[in-house]
Formats: structure tokens, C-alpha cells, sequence
């Protein structure tokens, strides 16, 4: 911003922030609203600077002195036993991860203890892993290498039904985990899930719950009882942070992760949120806390540790500002057991009797069906290459002209929605496979997309019998190879698992387009052949937002299992039809505000007010590709005539069954 200033010293600069440190030298002007909205103080910084003692409220994050914080912490803090807190409820040991299709590992030897009982602050770089770690405590994600140890047991051997409701994690994003539709079901969405409120009277103990924790999110407009009854998504960001921290104390958990809780929060609601978490640490519990924000932390929590110095030496600030202490020489066979202040390093050798080999192999074989079960859930939108991506770029279809794929996939898609048999979808799919094969693709993670056509067929044979689905007396249908004497009736599993197949070979021909094909070069060659640059664009933001959707489902899925959704084998198609509806709703709030986030960016940087754009860069058109599309063109429309009945060689096309039945 300063060198912007300087190159045009006429620019207007508006910043909207609760932080007045990094801009003490650039502004001008300081102006304050109160929480009501009101103008409290409009005048220069050195004024603010001679006025801030006279203000009734702390209004910037700069300001909340060393004393207010230390005022926030509870007496009995320093009154716990030392015992316990030198007892260490997570242990990492050798930890090495890295993320599939990255050579850089995030983690590497780590070593790292959590005290019972203690504040934990993360700091670090971007990058260095602070999310990453809170996801691998939270068996979100499985280390590479190395173990997890909590209350004694490896986290491999640990259920996520017996482990989940013993931690709390909050997102960086507190929409990511909102699944109810009013506060107060928010509130009992855990207790509910975790199954923690007693049968016999469970409208008293929920009574309970609401009154204890619905203060905590505040709000100075409306009473308790207007918010118990308001949608989440209404409040404000701080509201909804808050809200999330009621959300998890409301199952009492023994460990509470804590991503970014400081994004957006004035001074006030910083505040709020630390006298929260104090009263949690009070009653026994363990926070873990990842913030940039080095100053709060040190003040607040009992030990502080530098994950861009961990890798190295381990550096752990404390709050009373001791000498670092630093971990033993890791290739000396030796681990570390716990770390606390003012503490000595206990160090363990290695387990190497038969029983402890035997007790690791049975741990990694459980890891490797964890993994293994876990991948189930993701849809692969963005993990389909290869590690090697220099390696697509050089294959065939990576090379072909961006308008020619995308002339295949739109006639495609077409002659999909014509076709009635289930052989040629079948056909059509196994044909994207032998592509997807050809341009370097995982055809092994491709096929884990059939348990959606399963999943598919399964809810639309209902419907289908439901609504009494007919096919035209026209249709030839290549299908009946099934018996009559199914459970269900053929003409309704027949549409089933067309429409299973159906939805399945899209999502896979988009998949192999996004994966194969330039966007720059899409764009630019969309706009050579006359298409208005706002659609080229807007097609290519689409598309780009296909790794989002997989993204931000996971995260919601992820948040609605860390609160007891779909856990464990007691769950009844009702409710297991309700997390999915919560986790669809949240999905699509979050996708729908930040569709409207981008669009409102582009368009005030002036997209769409020229419906065409001159541009240097030329795609060309090899005579192979004029060859290849002229051919398919051909192809496509001899199929779409026989789609539509147009069959000049009067061939007739037997059905499965009838084959079927003279053969037998």
C-alpha cells in the first residue's frame, strides 16, 4: 500500500480493520464506529493517539494492554498441580506428512508434547503447518510416518466414535460447521449426536445447555430468547464464532482445537472469547490455539511453540519469557515424552522387544484400513494426475486444441441424454476410462467413483417405483437380462441405473476435461471463435470451482463428524437423511456466498463492460484436430439419427433377454 501511495499520491485508500499497528504511517484519518453503529471519533492518528485514555470502550486490537489480558485470567490458574501438568495427553513422535502430489514434506521428525491441562499456542510462517497439525490431532489427517499418541494410546487404535466427542475443533470459517437452522438446535447438535443428554428427562437437561451457554454469544440488540431462535447464518462473524465455541462446550470435551480464532475480531470480542476460554482451561481442559497473532498468545497462554522453528530446534516460547528448550538429537534413537516449563526432557528409548513389533504391525495395519476407508469419501476432483504434472502436459490429449474437447464434450453430453440403453452408457463409460487411462490418469481412482452410481441407483429405485416410471413403446431397450421376479420392478431399476450411469459418465468426462485441458488456452480460443469474453471467463470461474466444491465438502463433512453426525452403527436411514440435507444446506450457503463474493470482486474490476477483448495470444488448429472433429461430427450424427428412431438399413436390435432367453 505505501508503494501504491507513492506511485499515485491522488489515490483515495479506504481500509476497514481492527488492527491499527501495520497502518500507523500510511493513513491519514481515523475514523471509529461504536458497536451501534454510531460515529464515536473522526480526526487525525496523532489525535487519537492524545484522546484514546477517554474512550469507554477499547475499539482497536493494538490496544488491549498486557494488564487487561492478565485481568482475564482466571486466580486459580497457577493452582494446578505440577504432576499434572507435566502429564502429557498427546504424544507425537517422529511424525513425517506430506500431502499426496507434493514433494515437500510438511512435517519432518517432528517431536512434540501436549500437556494435560495447559494453553498451547501454535505460531508460525504461512505454511509451516499450523492447520496441518491440528488437523492430524484431530485424525482428520494420517501422518505419513510416526505415531499419535493420546492418553497413552496410539490415535490409529483409538475409535472416532470413542474419540470425537472427547475433542472440540473449530474452523477457520465458522459457517463450515453450522448445521441447524435455529441457535438453539446448534447449541444441541453435539449433545444430541454424542448421544451425552439422559433419556428420562432430556427437555430439562437441554434447558440447561441453553441457559448455560447462549449467553456466551452475545448480542446487545436482542434478548436471549430472540437469538436462541435465530438462524445461524444471520449473526455475525463474531456471533458465529462464539457460537461455535458454545456449540462444542456444550458436549464437554476434554481438548479444544482452535483454528485462527482472532480473524475479524475487534478488540471487545477478542476479549470475550479469551474470558470463554479461560473459564474452559479452569475446569481442567487443554486448549490448543493456532493464531499469527505472537503478542496475545504469549500473553495468554501457558507455552507457546514456533512450528518454523520446530523442525529444526523446537523453540517453545513461554509466557514468562524463559530460555527455549530444545529437543534431544532425533537420530539418537531417543523420543521425547513430555515437555512442560521449568521442566527437564524425559527421554524414552525405543520399544524394541517382540511384543512392542508385534503391537506396531497390528497399528499400521489398522492405519492402512483407516486410509483405506477414508479415501471412500472424497470425490477426487482435483487429485485425479499423476505427481508428476510435466508429465501430463507432454500427453496427446493434453495437446488438443481446447474448442475441439469441448465440441466433445457438449455433443456428448447431448447424445447421453438421448440414449436409452444401458449397454451404450455402459459402453460410453468404459470408453472415458480407456481416455482417462491414455492421458495419465488415475483409473483407479476413477473407478471409486462407482460407489456413487451404486448409491445412485439405490435412492432413484424408490422414485422411481413411486411415480410409476414408463418407457415410450418406441424406446428399445437393451436391459432386460434381469427377472421378473425381482423385489422391485424391472421398468423402475431400469431408469435407476440409467440415470445412475447417466450422472456418473458426466461427472467423469468433466473431470477428464478439467484435467487435461489449459484454462488459459480454453478462454482465449472460446474468444477467437467469437464468444463474448464475459461467458469464456465466466466458464472458466466455473470450472475452477470444481476442486472448491470438493474442498469445502470435505471440510463440512469432516466439521459434521467432529460433532457426532453419522458416527458409529446405530444410525437409521432418518437420521442419516437429515445429516446429509444439514451438510447439502451448509455446502451451498458457503458456495453460494462465495460465488457472490467473486462475481461482486470481478465486477468492480470492470468485467463485462466490453463484450469483447483484443488479445495477442492466438490458440492454432492443427490439420489432425480439423481431421478429428470433422470425423466426430460425422459419427455424432449418424448416432443422434439412430437415437431418434432413423434406422435406413432397417437393422433391428435384439434386447439382452431375449438373447438370453434362446440360448437357454
Amino acid at each position: 500500500l505505501t508503494t501504491i501511495r507513492i506511485a499515485n499520491p491522488r489515490l483515495t485508500i479506504l481500509i476497514v480493520e481492527h488492527r491499527l499497528r501495520p497502518f500507523v504511517d500510511l493513513i491519514d484519518r481515523i475514523c471509529l464506529l461504536n458497536k451501534w453503529g454510531e460515529l464515536e471519533f473522526d480526526a487525525s492518528p496523532s489525535q487519537y493517539f492524545q484522546s484514546r485514555e477517554n474512550f469507554h470502550e477499547i475499539f482497536l486490537r493494538d490496544h488491549l494492554f498486557h494488564a487487561q489480558l492478565v485481568s482475564l485470567l482466571s486466580p486459580s490458574r497457577n493452582n494446578f498441580s505440577i504432576e499434572s501438568e507435566k502429564t502429557p495427553l498427546i504424544q507425537i513422535n517422529d511424525l513425517d506428512f506430506s500431502y499426496p502430489g507434493n514433494t515437500n514434506p510438511v512435517f519432518s521428525k517432528l517431536f512434540l508434547s501436549i500437556n494435560s491441562n495447559e494453553i498451547l499456542g501454535i505460531v508460525g510462517d504461512n505454511g509451516s503447518g499450523k492447520t496441518t497439525l491440528l488437523y492430524l490431532l484431530a485424525q482428520i489427517l494420517e501422518p505419513t510416518q510416526g505415531d499419535i499418541f493420546f492418553q497413552g494410546k496410539n490415535l490409529h487404535s483409538v475409535p472416532q466414535d470413542s474419540f470425537f466427542p472427547q475433542i472440540g475443533f473449530i474452523f477457520q470459517n465458522p459457517e463450515n460447521q453450522i448445521f441447524a437452522n435455529t441457535v438453539h438446535d446448534e447449541i444441541l447438535y453435539g449433545p444430541r449426536n454424542f448421544r451425552v443428554i439422559p433419556v428420562d428427562s432430556p427437555s430439562v437437561f437441554e434447558k440447561s445447555l441453553i441457559e448455560k451457554y447462549l449467553p456466551l454469544i452475545g448480542e446487545h440488540r436482542d434478548t436471549n430468547a430472540i437469538i436462541a431462535q435465530t438462524n445461524p447464518f444471520q449473526l455475525s462473524w463474531g456471533q458465529k464464532r462464539r457460537l461455535n465455541l458454545a456449540s462444542i462446550f456444550a458436549y464437554d470435551p476434554d481438548i479444544l482445537l482452535i483454528d485462527e480464532p482472532f480473524i475479524g475480531q475487534d478488540a471487545a470480542s477478542i476479549l470475550k472469547v479469551l474470558g470463554i476460554l479461560d473459564d474452559f482451561h479452569v475446569k481442567g481442559k487443554t486448549i490448543v490455539i493456532v493464531s499469527h497473532d505472537h503478542k496475545l498468545l504469549e500473553t495468554f497462554c501457558t507455552r507457546v511453540v514456533d512450528l518454523t522453528q520446530l523442525t529444526q530446534e523446537t523453540l517453545l516460547l513461554n509466557s514468562d519469557h524463559s530460555i527455549p528448550e530444545t529437543l534431544p538429537n532425533k537420530d539418537s534413537g531417543k523420543y521425547l515424552s513430555t515437555i512442560s516449563d521449568n521442566s527437564s526432557l524425559e527421554i524414552s528409548e525405543r520399544a524394541t522387544s517382540r511384543k512392542d513389533l508385534r503391537l506396531q504391525k497390528v497399528v499400521s495395519s489398522q492405519k492402512r484400513k483407516r486410509q483405506k476407508k477414508m479415501s471412500r469419501i472424497n470425490l477426487y476432483l482435483n487429485q485425479l494426475t499423476f505427481q508428476d504434472h510435466q508429465s501430463l502436459r507432454e500427453n496427446w490429449m493434453f495437446t488438443l486444441n481446447p474448442m475441439l474437447k469441448l465440441l466433445v464434450l457438449v455433443t456428448f453430453t447431448v447424445f447421453l441424454f438421448l440414449q436409452s440403453s444401458i449397454m451404450i452408457l455402459f459402453a460410453c463409460y468404459v470408453i472415458i476410462l480407456f481416455l482417462a487411462k491414455f492421458a495419465s490418469l488415475s483409473w483407479k481412482r476413477l473407478l471409486r467413483q462407482m460407489r456413487w452410481f451404486l448409491a445412485l441407483t439405490l435412492v432413484y429405485i424408490p422414485l422411481n417405483t413411486l411415480f410409476d416410471a414408463q418407457l415410450h413403446p418406441d424406446d428399445t431397450v437393451l436391459f432386460y437380462l434381469f427377472s421378473p421376479q425381482l423385489p422391485v420392478r424391472r421398468i423402475a431399476l431400469y431408469f435407476s441405473i440409467r440415470t445412475g450411469f447417466f450422472i456418473i459418465i458426466l461427472l467423469t468426462s468433466a473431470i477428464l476435461f478439467t484435467q487435461t485441458t489449459s484454462l488459459k488456452d480454453l478462454v482465449y480460443s472460446m474468444i477467437q471463435w467469437g464468444i463474448p469474453y464475459r461467458f469464456a471467463f465466466t466458464l472458466m470461474i466455473g470450472l475452477r470451482y470444481l476442486p472448491l466444491i470438493e474442498q469445502e465438502a470435505n471440510t463440512v463433512e469432516i466439521a459434521q463428524k467432529l460433532r457426532g453426525a453419522g458416527l458409529g452403527k446405530r444410525n437409521t436411514l432418518k437420521s442419516l437423511y437429515k445429516y446429509i440435507t444439514q451438510r447439502i444446506t451448509t455446502l451451498m450457503i458457503n458456495l453460494i456466498r462465495k460465488t457472490k463474493i467473486t462475481s461482486l470482486t470481478i465486477e468492480s474490476r470492470g468485467f463485462g463492460l466490453h463484450s469483447r477483448r483484443s488479445n495477442l495470444y492466438h490458440v492454432e488448429w492443427a490439420t489432425k484436430e480439423w481431421v478429428l472433429g470433422i470425423l466426430y461430427l460425422f459419427i455424432w450424427l449418424i448416432s443422434f439419427g439412430f437415437s431418434l428412431g432413423w434406422n435406413p438399413l432397417s437393422i433391428s436390435m435384439p434386447s439382452l433377454y431375449s438373447i438370453y432367453s434362446l440360448w437357454f
